[in-house]
């Protein structure tokens, strides 16, 4: 390309075709075109047309979107005026923080909005979103109650916890108490080792237990949980032979 001519004015672009046998190439299967818009990151957005002979053409470049639907053939342009004549026209104001929805109505037409569409959550996932709230709330207060157990212990850790084995369980015929998210479990167990101490719980692959009337020196003593597992979880966690930390 080359410059000829004089200036256009503002805002406008002319674009003049050489002289040349138009028909004679396409017979030949050469097919001219002439190509303006824009290109970015994302790849190429303009017009392609097949210019005439000696043709000059001005054009008027506006920032303008056209969305419309259909059916189009691969790697084959689209007729402008088919595209345009039922389409969105989205101009540069119309987007927000880079973004803006069009909409198809049922009638046909379009509407243009600024800014990504609106987030609608359903009566279930907000519900859903709900409970698993509350689970989360419940599983950190268990988590600052263990800490709050564990933290003073200190250096004198050996003294106030006693690692043992459980020897037997015997769970309670049916669940004390069932509310929402929480699972409420008790029994008792058998330990092989003697307590040396009066503890107030044990830990068992990271899962609280309350300790009920255990006394220093005894062997077995009552149980409960009070947490968000399941029933059948903490009945597979808890078990003969597995090993438990035991504090006050």
């Amino acid at each position: 390309m080359k410059q000829t001519g004089a200036s256009t004015k503002d805002g406008t672009i002319q674009i003049t075709s050489n002289n040349f046998d138009k028909p004679g190439n396409e017979e030949n299967s050469w097919f001219s075109n002439m190509s303006f818009g824009i290109q970015s990151a994302a790849g190429f957005i303009g017009m392609t047309w097949s210019p005439a002979p000696g043709m000059t053409r001005t054009l008027e470049p506006k920032f303008s979107f056209y969305i419309s639907t259909g059916s189009f053939d691969y790697n084959s342009l689209a007729q402008w005026t088919d595209v345009s004549s039922q389409a969105a026209t989205v101009q540069l104001s119309d987007f927000k923080q880079f973004n803006c929805t069009v909409t198809l109505l049922p009638n046909g037409t379009w509407t243009v909005s600024p800014g990504r569409p609106p987030q609608q959550v359903s009566a279930q996932a907000y519900q859903a979103l709900v409970s698993s709230h509350q689970a989360l709330c419940n599983s950190h207060a268990e988590l600052i109650s263990l800490a709050d157990a564990i933290a003073p212990l200190g250096d004198g850790l050996a003294a106030t916890a006693q690692l043992d084995v459980i020897t037997e369980v015997d769970w309670d015929n049916q669940l004390k108490a069932v509310n929402g998210p929480l699972t409420f479990l008790s029994g008792r167990l058998r330990v092989g080792t003697a307590l040396a101490a009066g503890f107030g719980f044990f830990i068992l692959s990271g899962v609280r237990f309350t300790i009920k009337n255990g006394s220093s020196g005894g062997t077995q003593f009552d149980f409960e949980y009070n947490g968000t597992q399941s029933a059948q979880n903490i009945k597979d966690l808890l078990h003969a032979g597995v090993e438990a930390e035991f504090r006050k």
